[in-house]
């Protein structure tokens, strides 16, 4: 059994870690950090307003991550976070395939995508 994890509201779990960096979130292969945002089966407004949430809390960075049937989710909601916050742009974005294993015991590869935002500069 897998300890209660607490819920921000509306977004993603969050998982405390001295800097951001402990642990791993909804079996995503990169450690979590503080500053990301995992697409799931969620309304893509919710990952919008986590992002937002995040900029507004103080972050300079974002990263939106998601893989499988979600990584249309993920790109949804970075261009919304894009037009709602005029000063923030897409810095960097990241397609991979991580290898998964099924409920049946067999690998798969699986797409996922990682889009960074980030403040405007200047």
């Amino acid at each position: 059994m897998s300890p209660r994890v607490p819920r921000r509201a509306g977004g993603p779990p969050y998982i405390p870690g001295p800097g951001g960096s402990l642990g791993r979130c909804e079996g995503m292969a990169a450690p979590y950090q503080a500053n990301a945002v995992l697409v799931g089966r969620k309304n893509t407004m919710n990952y919008v307003l986590a992002a937002i949430r995040l900029f507004t809390e103080g972050a300079s960075e974002v990263v939106i991550r998601a893989r499988g049937k979600n990584v249309c989710k993920a790109v949804d909601a970075a261009e919304r976070v894009k037009s709602t916050l005029r000063d923030v742009e897409i810095r960097d974005v990241r397609i991979y395939s991580e290898e998964v294993e099924g409920e049946d015991g067999k690998k798969r590869r699986v797409s996922a995508i990682e889009i960074v935002l980030a403040r405007k500069q200047g």
